[in-house]
């Protein structure tokens, strides 16, 4: 794109190509007015996206030095806007105190409508994750504007009878969208009127070739009767005309040859989180080339002897376990299973063989008189042999230097080598609160969150520089109790931003600064990854990864990041259910129980919620609430609300109460099909931030026709239901699950473009998913019934019949039955669907006779 420019009363009005590398020319085209940083061609074409908008500067101090203090930030910006006056020499910018514009007029009409072969700026990736955020959205919403521009073009030239003229636009349009079913109608219309039946067949073969490849289905029954019918116009024999124009035959459809090109919805979508997976699944999937199996080890906590405060020597323990976790060579076990030892006696050896590590690291921490004695061994933990020990003795306080030492005897025993970049020195007050706090911290309750957090705050008054306290302070924010409080989440940037000002490597900072951000932003995302990248071998972070993949339906990747936090991790509940639930997916049983095995040797207290994951996963609902009623184990309050929902399931709402979760009163009458408004519904959902309660709400206000109080809550702020009209990574599932709902209760209310727009953000979520061989089967459903209430009967029915009812994991939730679900509407009476249900229906009640016996018993 180029927009013209001239002088306007001494006022530049300038030419710049957007589609491409940016570039700023003057009136004539013969001079480069183009900035030379890349920062400053960033600011301009945000500013000329927004023509007439005057945008703050705060909002481009974030886009662009996001990781600077405010004040830095600030001079940044203020240096990039003198350069842009410099560069352009006539003003082109206008700036105030507080925002930055470019007044419309001096963007003049624009002489291309449409992207060329390059992206959107494609000199400008990279930038920042913030700046990536929104230049992967734009790309997004400028390529959806032009395709829609051309539809209209083309369906102008059809109109008049002119396919043949239409034909060098739609070529445009499949290369944009080589998917779309829309562009392949208008294609195939537009071939039948320039009379070509060969090119027309083609067309269709190629597309429905394309989409068996990529997502396993066939084009809808309607797209093949459309390309009978134009086939037939043309050859008088429904599309079995065995010969081409002058008697040729077409050359052979190559799926290889079928390439999306790089400025396709799906690589604009893509671009970023396919940059950060190369870095997770450089990871995830390991190198090619063959390596020797690195040293394992777990690091337990020290003991806290004489009176020495235990957070204290929790917090340098950790550090000790994530300074050795760091190296390359070395694989360190997750603090959560290493921890589960704390205060423990116990043979050595059964310990490794439970962690399946081949050494050990223990410790102590005592207090004698005005000083500190600490005491460190590596232990060979097949024979009990110690390999390496020391001693330290110095004044009171645990300081850097120490941990440091140890982790290198460590290395050195172990023959891997010394890390290569050594960290600053803080100052020992400093580093002794930051210990502390990390200890604290572990505990995840809101009395230790906040002392945590108070402790922070003195130890970064005390050393500025001190990148890991600004960074453990960041995180103590925004899992605090104030969390939800926009001002706090500010303070929390200000910290993560502070860290990452410090010490732009430190993986501490950038998971950090992903968790205030959330991971459902592909800025959080890069900041992820790029965590990962730093130290791969911490299974929190995996964890996170797998989270974040899981929001974006990267199936695959997210199993590998589960099952690889379960391996570094194996007595954390969490990631080892995670991958328990993947392994019965698939149907791979025997790799579950090896997995529930380690769980039951090494930490029985959390098995059970391994146990649960696995009984739910299977459709074995029964078993989940039988599991959660055990009385000799503590289950954890998530594993209370799986037993709720199990029950909510089996419809047994009253249930719940019996499983010790507390059930909203507004969802008890959601699910006694009681009145609620959506105000009711809105204030609860902004209150506790119920995902469930909202899928609930989503379902039952569709079923019974309220369709304005369902598009009212697509206007409740920050929750999983906002914005699901706007294409983002992180809201794909989101999109799978409820945009077709909300498109469809627009539809009922006339609002058909509003709903055009949810119907292809659920469609291209559900495009999307398909690729990938090991989607969900409750995922599967709702793509299936996106299908169905757009018509496309034979794509529902074949997805469905591939998935097992059991597993309709976000019907069980609401006790939904298909027959009453508006979106499957079509289906009623047809045979295969009628039979599905009966087969949900079947299964329902047999779980929920075995549940009932449990209550009897």
């Amino acid at each position: 794109m180029l927009v013209r420019s001239e002088t306007l009363f001494g006022i530049s009005a300038c030419h710049v190509r957007q589609w491409g590398s940016f570039a700023l020319l003057d009136a004539s085209r013969t001079r480069d007015l183009t900035p030379r940083s890349r920062k400053a061609r960033a600011i301009l074409a945000y500013l000329v996206s927004h023509p007439g908008t005057k945008i703050p500067r705060e909002r481009l101090s974030e886009l662009l030095w996001g990781d600077r203090p405010d004040a830095h930030a600030r001079a940044s910006l203020r240096q990039a806007l003198l350069e842009i006056r410099h560069a352009t020499e006539l003003p082109f910018v206008e700036a105030d105190r507080e925002h930055v514009w470019i007044p419309a007029e001096r963007i003049l009409p624009e002489t291309a409508d449409e992207p060329d072969d390059s992206p959107l700026f494609d000199d400008l990736n990279h930038l920042t994750p913030e700046f990536d955020a929104w230049l992967a959205m734009e790309r997004n919403r400028r390529t959806a504007e032009v395709l829609d521009g051309q539809r209209r073009e083309v369906e102008r030239l059809l109109a008049a009878g002119r396919g043949a003229d239409a034909i060098p636009l739609l070529d445009r349009m499949t290369r944009l969208d080589p998917y779309d079913e829309t562009t392949l109608s208008l294609a195939m219309r537009a071939e039948c009127q320039a009379k070509r039946p060969s090119a027309l067949q083609q067309r269709y073969q190629e597309t429905e070739a394309r989409n068996r490849e990529e997502f396993g289905v066939g084009l809808p029954a309607e797209i093949r009767a459309l390309h009978d019918r134009l086939l037939e116009e043309l050859t008088g024999d429904g599309g079995h005309r065995g010969e081409h124009e002058g008697g040729e035959q077409p050359p052979p459809f190559r799926a290889a040859e079928v390439q999306p090109p790089r400025s396709s919805p799906v690589h604009v979508l893509m671009s970023i989180v396919l940059a950060l997976s190369i870095l997770g699944a450089q990871y995830l999937f390991g190198s090619t080339a063959a390596a020797a199996t690195p040293p394992s080890l777990a690091v337990l906590p020290f003991r806290a002897l004489g009176g020495v405060d235990p957070y204290l020597v929790d917090g340098f323990s950790e550090e000790l376990l994530s300074d050795l976790a760091r190296h390359p060579d070395l694989r360190v076990t997750g603090r959560t299973s290493a921890w589960l030892y704390k205060d423990k006696a116990g043979d050595l050896r059964q310990i490794g063989r439970n962690l399946r590590v081949g050494y050990i690291v223990e410790g102590s921490v005592r207090k004698s008189g005005e000083r500190l004695l600490v005491t460190a061994a590596l232990v060979n933990s097949s024979d009990g042999r110690t390999v390496w020990t020391q001693r330290f003795d110095g004044p009171t306080g645990l300081g850097a230097p120490i941990h440091a030492s140890i982790g290198q005897g460590i290395r050195g025993a172990l023959n891997v080598g010394e890390e290569q970049v050594a960290s600053r020195v803080p100052r020992q007050d400093a580093y002794q609160l930051y210990l502390r706090a990390k200890g604290l911290f572990r505990e995840r309750d809101k009395a230790s969150t906040i002392a945590a957090r108070e402790l922070l705050e003195q130890a970064v008054r005390m050393d500025p520089g001190f990148a890991p306290a600004w960074a453990l302070l960041g995180g103590t924010i925004q899992l605090g109790p104030m969390a939800g409080d926009e001002d706090w989440r500010r303070k929390a940037l200000a910290a993560t931003g502070r860290a990452l000002a410090l010490d732009p490597n430190s993986a501490e900072a950038h998971a950090m600064r992903a968790l205030v951000l959330g991971t459902e932003s592909a800025a959080g995302r890069a900041h992820l990854a790029r965590s990962m990248a730093l130290n791969p071998n911490d299974p929190q972070t995996v964890y996170w990864w797998g989270g974040a993949l899981a929001e974006s339906a990267d199936y695959r990747l997210q199993e590998r990041a589960v099952s690889k936090a379960a391996q570094l991790d194996p007595l954390w509940h969490r990631p080892v259910s995670a991958a328990i639930e993947w392994a019965a997916e698939r149907g791979d049983h025997a790799a579950a129980s090896r997995y529930l095995a380690v769980m039951r040797k090494g930490n029985p207290a959390a098995a059970v919620v391994a146990e649960i994951a696995l009984a739910r996963s299977t459709g074995d609902l029964s078993r989940v609430v039988a599991l959660a009623r055990q009385r000799n184990v503590r289950v954890p309050t998530s594993m209370l609300y799986e037993a709720c929902e199990a029950w909510i399931g089996l419809g047994r709402f009253d249930q719940c109460a019996s499983t010790g979760a507390q059930l909203s009163s507004t969802g008890y009458r959601l699910l006694n099909r009681r009145p609620v408004t959506a105000a009711e519904i809105a204030a609860e959902a902004r209150v506790h931030g119920d995902p469930w309660l909202l899928e609930l709400a989503v379902w039952e206000l569709l079923r019974t026709g309220r369709y304005d109080q369902l598009v009212g809550l697509t206007r409740i702020p920050d929750t999983r239901l906002s914005g699901l009209d706007e294409i983002r990574l992180g809201n794909r599932v989101a999109r799978l699950t409820n945009a077709g709902r909300i498109a469809l209760a627009l539809e009922k209310l006339g609002r058909k473009a509003q709903a055009l727009r949810y119907w292809k953000a659920a469609d291209e979520a559900g495009r999307y998913a398909l690729r990938s061989r090991n989607i969900p089967d409750e995922d599967v459903f709702a793509i299936a019934a996106n299908e169905a209430a757009q018509g496309r009967k034979d794509r529902a029915l074949t997805l469905l019949a591939g998935t097992d009812p059991r597993r309709w994991n976000w019907l069980n939730r609401v006790h939904g039955d298909i027959g009453e679900d508006p979106m499957l509407a079509s289906l009623r009476g047809v045979p295969a669907f009628e039979k599905l249900r009966r087969e949900h229906l079947a299964w329902r009640t047999r779980e929920r006779r075995e549940a009932d016996a449990l209550i009897s018993s």
